[in-house]
């Protein structure tokens, strides 16, 4: 009887052994030429710029005291400073947040509230860098240029997964793509 229990513990191990893991190296496959055009369109989709100004609106909740309709205003300098100011009635400003190169300064003028602080204690809050340019390039939907100040990313610096009839995505293939 213990010889039986030994032959099939050992033929469960045998087959155990012979199985393969469940993961398997992904060769790299090439990438079809659609997929190059239509990479090569999203890049050119992203235009360069120098300045940018936009206005919109707000909806500002208080809680329980309310919540209040305000305009917005987004100014950026490429690199240089990031600034929204946002307005009550009669254009009243009611809180401004100023962002440089290294620094980010916050105004709240309702509650007499002043925060400043560098871009690097804020990232190590975060656990994640933070820069201008990177806040500035997600402002803009630039998200596969996050930090890059030349546009320099080809489609060489992704592994690329296609799902037939030009379905396609993109993932880093090194870790200092910021996607």
């Amino acid at each position: 009887m213990n010889h039986i229990r030994i032959a099939v513990c050992s033929i469960v191990l045998l087959i155990l052994a012979g199985c393969k893991g469940g993961k398997e190296l992904i060769s790299e496959r090439p990438v079809s030429q659609e997929v190059r055009n239509n990479f090569e369109s999203l890049m050119a989709s992203y235009p360069d710029w120098n300045t940018f100004s936009a206005k919109g609106s707000a909806d500002l909740s208080f809680g329980a005291s309310g919540s209040l309709s305000a305009s917005t205003q987004l100014r950026m300098v490429r690199g240089e400073v990031l600034q929204i100011s946002v307005r009550i009635i009669l254009g009243i400003e009611v809180a401004r947040l100023y962002m440089t190169p290294d620094s980010l300064f916050l105004v709240n003028k309702m509650q007499k509230q002043y925060v400043a602080a560098s871009l690097q204690e804020i990232g190590e809050r975060l656990s994640s860098p933070v820069s201008l340019q990177t806040v500035q390039d997600a402002l803009l939907g630039r998200i596969f240029l996050l930090n890059s100040a030349n546009n320099a990313y080809g489609i060489d610096d992704f592994e690329v997964m296609e799902s037939g009839s030009s379905r396609w995505s993109l993932s880093p293939k090194r870790s200092g793509l910021p996607i």
